[in-house]
């Protein structure tokens, strides 16, 4: 069995080459967030790596669903998370995704669901800014 994701860019991707491939690509991505989240102070900014979940917003705004894309240029895996600020993302999930909108699969509408629950917690929590995330008790 193939993975046809790649075809024509990379070649066809066994099943087994794929999921290592997701799996060293996943390890990639945490390295780099982690990464980004200690240089804060130093002025980097998560900002630079998350995107608005649609494609259409250009102004980022607290409580933006946002998305990660890993690290390749035809990545199909994403982290999803909930903006606070430029340098706040609060992370609702991940998944694997390889159709061009969310709508169609039930893993991609699971985490959609997730964002929105994760959105709805925030602002019933309160959670305006990142002072009020620091106490935040989960």
């Amino acid at each position: 069995m193939h993975c046809a994701f790649y075809a024509g860019h990379t070649g066809e991707l066994s099943i087994d080459e794929a999921v290592k491939f997701t799996l060293n690509e996943a390890a990639q991505l945490e390295s780099r967030l982690r990464d980004v989240a200690e240089r804060i102070r130093e002025g980097d900014s998560l900002q630079n790596y998350f995107k608005p979940l649609n494609n259409q917003d250009y102004k980022q705004v607290p409580f933006q669903k946002n998305k990660v894309v890993g690290l390749k240029r035809r990545s199909w895996l994403r982290i999803y998370a909930i903006r606070i600020s430029a340098t706040c993302y609060v992370i609702s999930g991940g998944a694997i995704k390889l159709t061009p909108t969310m709508n169609n699969r039930f893993h991609l509408l699971k985490e959609l669901s997730k964002l929105e629950m994760t959105k709805a917690y925030l602002k019933e929590s309160g959670i305006l800014d990142e002072d009020d995330f620091e106490l935040l008790e989960l």
